[in-house]
């Protein structure tokens, strides 16, 4: 454990390796492609959105509406729909050719690089008045009968180019969504590779320097009191000589203040004594 965190720090001490370095470049560099990808996705999807709707309000639903680029377009007089129903469709008829028509305009100044906010809020907008327009137009034809100035041929014509116009704009709100996620994660993705990259570069904080030569000490720590718990396991003589006596084997038990083993010095003593005169 003590190897392996000198290890971490001397490894924070020198930094990403070059080759670290280019793997998180080349990682930045695919995000960014990644990120323009869905520009060009949500942006085609964006132009997309109204090419749809503008076919479902102008080519499908207007086979049957009269004057419908003026200030006054009426609903035909052939679909007997009931009067509150006409006006409704006669009114929103009028919103949506305004909305169609700076809808338009807006996307001539479509950019893909910095693709504003707006143009997607907008596209929303404008999809959400379009589909609840084609579902009151599909009310209409639906609800209608054939009659002496409808042939039953074009009444179901016009169902049939209704459906048609309704699923196509649902199709574009779809597409539109899932081209916004798309982005969403593009952008994510990009500044998580930046930050990556940035790290790479940058190298170890002061900080986490610190915390490392502080995981360091406490595995050396450790190590040191290992090693006091090992000397332990030895009894050590206080001075250097032989081994005389060994009472005491391995395996048994001995009571405490026991003397088992006597060593004798091989260091010279001498030897003070007061001899009596006598004696001498």
């Amino acid at each position: 454990n003590l190897d392996v965190e000198r290890i971490k720090l001397d490894e924070l001490k020198r930094g990403s390796r070059p080759e670290e370095i280019a793997v998180s470049r080349a990682k930045f560099s695919s995000a960014e492609s990644s990120l323009l990808d869905a520009q060009n996705n949500l942006a085609d999807k964006l132009r997309d959105s109204y090419t749809k709707s503008d076919d479902a309000v102008r080519n499908k639903i207007d086979q049957f509406f009269y004057d419908t680029r003026s200030a006054y377009p009426r609903l035909s007089s052939a679909l007997s729909v009931d009067a509150s129903l006409r006006q409704s469709l006669e009114s929103d008829r009028l919103a949506v050719e305004k909305l169609l028509t700076s809808w338009k305009s807006s996307l001539d100044t479509l950019s893909v690089q910095g693709l504003p906010d707006i143009y997607l809020s907008e596209a929303k907008k404008n999809l959400s008045a379009a589909s609840t327009f084609l579902d009151k137009a599909a009310l209409a034809v639906n609800s209608a009968s054939s009659n002496a100035n409808l042939s039953q041929a074009t009444l179901d014509g016009w169902r049939v180019d209704s459906a048609s116009a309704r699923a196509n704009v649902n199709t574009a709100i779809s597409n539109l969504s899932s081209a916004e996620e798309k982005l969403r994660t593009a952008e994510s993705n990009l500044l998580i590779a930046k930050r990556e990259l940035e790290l790479k570069e940058s190298g170890a904080s002061p900080e986490e320097i610190l915390a490392e030569e502080a995981k360091v000490k406490s595995a050396r720590a450790v190590v040191d009191g290992k090693r006091a718990e090992f000397a332990k396991t030895f009894l050590v003589a206080p001075i250097v000589g032989i081994v005389s006596k060994q009472d005491g084997k391995v395996g048994e038990i001995v009571s405490a203040n026991d003397a088992i083993v006597s060593i004798i010095s091989t260091a010279n003593f001498e030897i003070e004594s007061n001899v009596p005169e006598a004696d001498i």
